[in-house]
């Protein structure tokens, strides 16, 4: 009989059960085991897992993070999934410790290795089980993933193609893409499904999603460089060089599938296009600040109100600095914004605004 835990039977039967259902919500676990749901903020905050602090966004481009289970009993496994509407690929995630002690592994290659090889063993056993059996599997990939000035992680790769036991069955045939990655002692495994008759159809979104899951690994390593970015805006804001920081955030936030800026939306913008009407470089110079003050709690995993706060401040305290060094930035909407901002509640003040203007019809 094949025991494993239940965060891993959850991660596995994902992969066989889920894979080819459109729409399935997460298979739950059964009544007896002992863990806890992965709580997911209702603003759409990113999930951070907390042992390792990587960051899973609950939409990671068009799919979206359905939730997950974390079980108290197997180690601290962790098993999450993102689906996309009307979609047949999905994506699972399992993060669990690693045992080897990596410092004095020679190599940590082989350690990676063998995990992948083991939860394939494991997810062919288990499609047995389902009905399934194996048809193909590739030669294992070796790589590592590149963190920057944080060196490289190990990243072992590997397809796996299942088909159905009996003849003739209803089932699709199934292909999935595993992968292990060693990060910060533990096990990031992904297992990306898509019935086999769609991999054509479907290749260029399932390789961005995972690149994008591969990015979520990364993401923590580009933080503090993205940290130093802010602060080179924040020391010279109202020149050259600090408005290029400004606007390199701006572009890593449309780049990347985990970082956004928290913006006020309609209710900040109205305001903008009123000065940019008589000023349109004081309107970007005060646009550049509110990004830059929100992108700074964001990347530090602050809240949205935090978030909304702290790009008021900044914001409100470059027009003090305009008003000073070029000319006065005159506006009724960032008047008022000063006053609740100076009493703290900023964002309560911008959220109030949003709510009061109406939906395009």
């Amino acid at each position: 009989m094949l025991c494993l835990p239940t965060a891993r039977i959850c991660f596995l039967a994902l992969g066989l059960i889920v894979s080819c259902s459109l729409g399935a919500d997460v298979p739950k676990p059964s009544t007896d085991s002992k863990g806890d749901w992965v709580k997911l903020s209702k603003d759409g905050i990113p999930w951070t897992h907390p042992d390792t602090g990587l960051i899973f966004p609950q939409m990671l481009g068009d799919f979206a993070l359905q939730g997950g289970y974390r079980d108290k009993r197997a180690n601290s496994e962790l098993a999450i999934t993102y689906t996309k509407k009307e979609s047949n690929i999905k994506a699972d995630v399992l993060i669990s410790p690693c045992k080897e002690n990596l410092a004095t592994t020679p190599d940590v290659m082989a350690v990676a290795r063998k995990e992948l090889e083991k939860l394939a063993a494991d997810l062919t056993v288990l499609a047995g089980d389902r009905g399934y059996k194996e048809q193909h599997r590739s030669p294992v990939s070796d790589g590592k993933l590149p963190l920057w000035e944080k060196g490289e992680i190990p990243f072992i790769s590997m397809t796996l193609g299942l088909v159905p036991s009996a003849a003739g069955a209803s089932q699709p045939a199934i292909n999935q893409w595993l992968a292990v990655l060693l990060y910060r002692d533990h096990y990031v495994q992904f297992n990306v499904i898509m019935p086999s008759d769609s991999i054509q159809k479907n290749k260029a979104e399932a390789d961005q999603l995972i690149t994008n899951l591969l990015q979520c690994v990364r993401y923590p390593a580009l933080v503090p460089e993205m940290l130093k970015i802010c602060r080179s805006y924040l020391d010279e804001p109202l020149t050259d060089s600090g408005r290029a920081s400004a606007d390199a955030l701006t572009a890593f936030s449309k780049e990347s599938p985990i970082f956004e800026i928290i913006y006020p939306g309609e209710a900040l913008t109205a305001a903008l296009d009123e000065i940019s009407a008589r000023s349109k470089d004081a309107a970007l110079e005060l646009l550049r600040a509110f990004t830059v003050g929100s992108g700074v709690v964001t990347l530090q995993n602050g809240t949205a109100d935090e978030s909304l706060e702290e790009g008021a401040r900044i914001m409100l305290g470059l027009r003090e600095m305009m008003k000073e060094r070029t000319a006065p930035v005159e506006s009724d909407f960032l008047d008022e914004l000063a006053k609740a901002s100076d009493a703290k509640r900023g964002a309560a003040f911008l959220r109030e605004k949003m709510r009061a203007i109406p939906p395009a019809p």
